[in-house]
């Protein structure tokens, strides 16, 4: 599932520069190709991630 959503992530929004670090992950900016809205990313690494269904 976490390769599908990285594709599809690469496919819907370009992604730019990095806005901010903390301890849960790192924040980018990006645009959804779509509509060209821009937007930010929250990268989550996995050993931050005790269940998926919550983020």
């Amino acid at each position: 599932p976490a390769g599908r959503a990285r594709q599809g992530l690469k496919e819907q929004y370009r992604v730019g520069a990095l806005l901010g670090r903390g301890g849960f992950g790192s924040v980018f900016a990006a645009s959804r190709l779509s509509d060209s809205a821009p937007v930010a990313i929250k990268r989550v690494p996995r050993n931050c991630v005790r269940h998926w269904g919550e983020l």
